[in-house]
């Protein structure tokens, strides 16, 4: 054997083809020239040749080779296996034209089959059919986390939390993030951007059968280029529907396609945001610090820990100090709720200023000290450090970590 560089520095080829049949020889060439693959991807030969050729050379991503009969393929495809590595995608082309063959290639792990003579673009269709297929798998794989936020009552400032928490996660941490504003008629996240609310929302809760990449990528309103809005602003005049599959349909969308998927829940228990919260890996639930507050949020807790079968809830402390005579102190609230606030986010009084101009919290440098409940969260939740800064609320810095990681499994 002629010495020569080790097949470990030679760069592995993207596409190699063995055919002899004139018309489907030419159709390879033109599509590899097209491709910029070079004149040495296509030689004219069959998977003797290509047998024989790898014996001694790299292994490329996608492999053509020509089978002169379906008697000699089990034998030839043997031999071809001993010279190629695992990760190599055959396509086989041949003049049978049985369904029997076809079906047996497939169950040996063949990714195409091309009949001869074949097309240059029958030979492209085969080649993305097979990356797609990969990138099908891989969004299979991909699981995105999804952060339920609720408040326990209207206006404690759910829907502010649930914002600024998913801008942070998308600005400050460089994490691809989807807001889901799940209530399609007081849903308020798309005014708070300052968005043109649309009616993706009303499709997927109606016909989840239409969900999928394509569809989210038509509907997602684009915020920031790592933050994308889906909400909705339907008449009151108008029925909305609500397919019995669509929250499960289209969270296991949004997780494919986005490391975090934060959805402002509506507060009204229905199939649907029952759904949202029983499949969230983290719950996280916003109350005042009124009477009512506790109330309602114990009565959340129980829905939640008990029949949703979920034990870990992040609990936020919204609007403190909005009005001090009327507020259950800290201490007594958790003594009452029996569980620990572990986020205080202290009445920020620009926050309906901000609002109604669009303009987020945590945008405003003017309230860094105000919003360090927002940035923890979002640094634990991405597996950030957190900031030695003496204006974090004891809460936060005492037990959110530890709570956050665990998740809400």
């Amino acid at each position: 054997m002629v010495s020569g560089p080790s097949l470990a520095s030679v760069k592995t080829p993207e596409f190699l083809a063995f055919v002899s049949e004139p018309a489907s020889l030419k159709a390879a060439e033109e599509l590899a020239n097209d491709k910029g693959w070079g004149g040495d991807a296509v030689r004219r030969g069959n998977v003797a040749d290509a047998i024989s050729y790898l014996g001694e050379h790299p292994c490329p991503s996608f492999l053509l080779v020509e089978i002169p009969t379906a008697e000699e393929a089990p034998d030839l495809l043997d031999r071809l296996a001993d010279v190629c590595n695992p990760n190599v995608k055959v396509i086989v082309t041949s003049k049978v034209d049985e369904f029997s063959f076809y079906s047996w290639l497939m169950e040996i792990g063949i990714h195409h089959y091309l009949l001869q003579p074949f097309s240059k673009e029958a030979l492209d269709v085969a080649l993305m059919k097979n990356v797609r297929k990969e990138q099908a798998a891989d969004a299979e794989d991909r699981q995105g986390e999804v952060i339920a936020c609720v408040g326990t009552r209207g206006g404690v400032g759910a829907t502010t939390f649930a914002c600024n928490l998913a801008y942070l996660l998308a600005k400050t941490h460089n994490a691809n993030t989807a807001l889901l504003d799940a209530d399609a008629y007081f849903g308020s996240a798309a005014m708070l951007f300052d968005l043109q609310p649309g009616h993706g929302l009303r499709d997927a809760l109606d016909k989840p059968d239409r969900v999928d990449g394509l569809f989210l990528d038509r509907v997602m309103v684009s915020y920031h280029d790592k933050l994308h809005v889906l909400s909705a602003e339907e008449s009151f005049t108008e029925s909305v529907g609500c397919a019995a599959q669509a929250a499960e349909v289209l969270l296991k969308q949004l997780r494919q396609h986005y490391e975090y998927v934060v959805v402002d829940v509506p507060r009204t228990i229905t199939p649907f945001t029952r759904t949202i919260v029983e499949q969230a890996d983290r719950v996280i639930m916003v109350t005042d610090m009124s009477l009512l507050g506790l109330r309602d949020s114990l009565r959340y807790d129980d829905l939640i820990r008990k029949e949703m079968r979920k034990q870990d809830i992040i609990t936020v402390a919204s609007k403190v100090g909005a009005s001090p005579k009327h507020e259950i102190k800290i201490k007594d609230f958790e003594k009452h709720y029996g569980h620990k606030i572990d986020v205080q986010v202290p009445h920020i009084a620009e926050a309906l200023t901000a609002a109604a101009s669009g303009e987020l919290l945590v945008d405003n440098h003017k309230l860094n000290g105000q919003l360090n409940g927002y940035k923890h969260m979002a640094a634990s939740i991405c597996g950030g450090e957190e900031e030695d800064d003496a204006d974090v609320p004891v809460m936060a810095k005492s037990k959110l970590l530890s709570k956050l990681w665990k998740g809400a499994h």
